[in-house]
């Protein structure tokens, strides 16, 4: 087995993770902080798409806009107004990549200064 690959007892404890996450979601008794659910989703997405989490050959990491508007809970018409607007710059055309992506750790900066204004309105 390579690194990245999930053993099938993993495939399976993800699978009771999810059941039982949508099952607690369905009952309105989830109570996870919203750092706690970013980091569950963020796992997720690492060791079910290992490929997608790699570093580009210049060794950052890139975030479309579609993965973008999943990892901050953004709909793709907020996305694209808050880049219209400026307020989220412009993506970036790197070779290997078929439309604009952003560096990860931007988004990070942007939605952790985001999410901390927010919450003071």
């Amino acid at each position: 087995m390579t690194s990245g690959e999930i053993t099938p007892e993993t495939r399976l404890l993800l699978i009771e993770l999810s059941e039982g996450f949508a099952e607690s979601i369905r009952k309105g008794t989830m109570r996870l902080s919203e750092g706690s659910a970013k980091a569950v989703a963020e796992w997720a997405e690492q060791v079910m798409h290992p490929e997608r989490n790699k570093p580009a050959a210049d060794g950052v990491h890139w975030k479309n806009a579609t993965q973008i508007c999943d990892y901050i809970g953004f709909t793709p018409q907020t996305f694209r107004a808050y880049v219209r607007k400026g307020i989220i710059p412009k993506g970036e055309k790197v070779r290997g990549f078929t439309e604009p992506v952003w560096k990860k750790e931007d988004i990070d900066t942007f939605a952790q200064w985001y999410f901390s204004h927010r919450r003071k309105r």
